[in-house]
């Protein structure tokens, strides 16, 4: 074993981190989804057929948009975060 002095020259490099493209991808996918299952129950209901609906229709419009534009939002920031990431790993 050897005993040469620990430095900080020793560490590995830090690798960056940040959102991939598969992570982008899922986060557009579910907020589509999840849009999806919004308005199915403003529609339809819960469960086809019964007028049963776990969000409240006083809700909408006012509400529901607003949670259409965050989810938009944070669709945009997934997108954004992945093509930096892409744009850092080709520098």
């Amino acid at each position: 074993m050897t005993s040469e002095a620990w430095t900080p020259d020793k560490l590995p490099e830090p690798r960056q981190s940040g959102a991939t493209f598969g992570d982008m991808l899922a986060s557009i996918i579910l907020m589509g989804a999840l849009a999806g299952a919004v308005l199915w129950d403003l529609w339809l209901g819960f469960v086809p057929g019964h007028r049963v609906s776990l969000v409240n229709p006083a809700l909408w419009p006012i509400a529901i948009m607003i949670l259409f534009v965050i989810m938009a939002v944070a669709a945009m920031l997934a997108v954004i975060d992945a093509f930096a990431k892409a744009r850092r790993s080709r520098a």
